[in-house]
């Protein structure tokens, strides 16, 4: 508390500030900080986000890869659960967090407006598990129209709408090819060994 005033003299010539809370110290929350310094991007990175029923909770990288969607991606329903290898949901963050910090900045240098961005663990890695966001970067690059964008469609795993909603066929190992080679009924113009490898298919 008796460097509070020396802080917000920092945060007067600073350009980034980020946390990990709401309230990082006693009577110093983000959002009444990025109100009183308008010229400053302020972060604040955590598990569910600032508000909502689970805004205070304290989640694992193990939580959060449930949450987020990317732990059913591996093993199989009748053992226990694999969790992402490393620091895989920190790493997801962290790169989102970046990313958008550095557009907060990038649009100040023009503004002259600092902004608030709030990242929620768990929204980072569903975007990076369901390859949302790499993807709809990849169509804007490659010149697709940005009105389909949204939903992560590109030209190598493409959405498919189905009878029963919509599928993106991301077949990356040889029994996943395999597999879904059967489900078509094995047809003769997939039965090309050059396709069990992965840049063939």
């Amino acid at each position: 508390a008796a460097d509070v005033d020396r802080f917000h003299d920092l945060l007067a010539h600073s350009d980034v500030l980020v946390t990990s809370a709401a309230e990082f110290a006693p009577g110093l929350d983000a959002r009444d900080v990025a109100r009183r310094h308008p010229h400053l991007v302020v972060g604040a990175l955590t598990p569910f986000g600032l508000d909502g029923p689970y805004a205070d909770w304290v989640a694992t990288s193990a939580t959060v890869a449930a949450t987020g969607g990317i732990a059913f991606k591996a093993g199989v329903p009748e053992r226990t659960p694999i969790f992402p290898p490393g620091h895989l949901v920190d790493a997801a963050a962290s790169v989102t967090s970046a990313f958008g910090l550095l557009c907060a900045l990038y649009q100040r240098e023009q503004t002259g407006a600092g902004q608030f961005v709030e990242v929620s663990t768990t929204e980072a890695i569903a975007q990076i598990a369901d390859w949302a966001l790499p993807n709809a970067t990849a169509r804007i690059e490659a010149g697709f129209p940005a009105g389909e964008v949204r939903f992560g469609n590109g030209p190598i795993y493409p959405i498919f709408a189905c009878k029963g909603g919509y599928v993106r066929l991301i077949i990356l190992s040889i029994r996943q090819w395999h597999a879904m080679r059967e489900w078509l009924g094995e047809p003769d113009y997939l039965q090309d060994p050059a396709f069990d490898g992965f840049m063939a298919r």
